[in-house]
């Protein structure tokens, strides 16, 4: 590793001063007394938050309200509109074989996978986020 690239992984200390003048509403769960603070490094995606614990350094992506929110909203209208076009076509079509409705089947079906996945990671998102939040600890 050259000089620069270690530099970029240096970890600087902080004043007791300056840790209570941070505000975080995360609470580190590894060392469980530590407050997270935004940790940005250059050429890291913008979809996520990243924190640093500022007792233990303890490095976690913690994902937004608004990916989450997201994820939630896309997921249940994908489910929904995927249920109502499948009840759509089997039901209101009369000229309609067995082989159409078991390929629209398999389109939902494959479909109804991909939008359960995105409804499961936005769970994990919530249980994932509320695990970081100070009220959570008392």
């Amino acid at each position: 590793m050259s000089r620069k690239d270690t530099d970029m992984f240096q970890i600087k200390s902080i004043s007791e001063e300056e840790m209570r003048a941070l505000s975080s509403p995360y609470r580190c769960i590894k060392c469980g007394e530590g407050v997270m603070i935004p940790a940005v490094q250059e050429g890291e995606p913008e979809y996520t938050d990243n924190f640093l614990c500022v007792k233990c350094h303890f490095h976690d992506s913690i994902p937004t309200n608004s990916i989450i929110g997201g994820q939630l909203i896309t997921s249940t209208l994908g489910l929904l509109i995927c249920l109502y076009l499948f009840f759509d076509h089997v039901f209101a079509s009369n000229t309609a074989n067995s082989v159409e409705n078991i390929a629209m089947g398999m389109v939902v079906l494959g479909f109804s996978i991909g939008f359960g996945y995105v409804f499961f990671k936005a769970l994990s998102g919530i249980k994932h986020r509320k695990a970081y939040l100070l009220e959570q600890r008392t």
